[in-house]
């Protein structure tokens, strides 16, 4: 690898994600110019464009935190459910 440079890997945040994605498909900007703006490749624009498109503003969240918040969800729905058929025996 003479004369090749790797570029250093930067963890982009959420919200980079979401102004990228948000240049290129509202404001018409090119995934080049956001690319360079933010110092990722294009490749990494075109990937947040395709999960943004699938799964919304929830594909920019690691898997982790969104599942965990999913569950908490349907965790406090099964309680509330729980507390509803109770009372209803008693």
């Amino acid at each position: 690898m003479h004369g090749l440079r790797r570029k250093r890997h930067i963890h982009a945040s959420c919200e980079q994600k979401l102004y990228a994605v948000q240049e290129v498909l509202l404001e018409k900007r090119s995934r080049k110019d956001i690319a360079t703006e933010l110092n990722v490749s294009v490749n990494s624009i075109t990937t947040w464009i395709k999960k943004y498109k699938e799964y919304g503003e929830n594909g920019f969240t690691s898997v982790t935190q969104y599942e965990i918040k999913r569950l908490k969800e349907i965790e406090k729905n099964y309680y509330k459910l729980i507390n509803i058929n109770t009372q209803d025996v008693t």
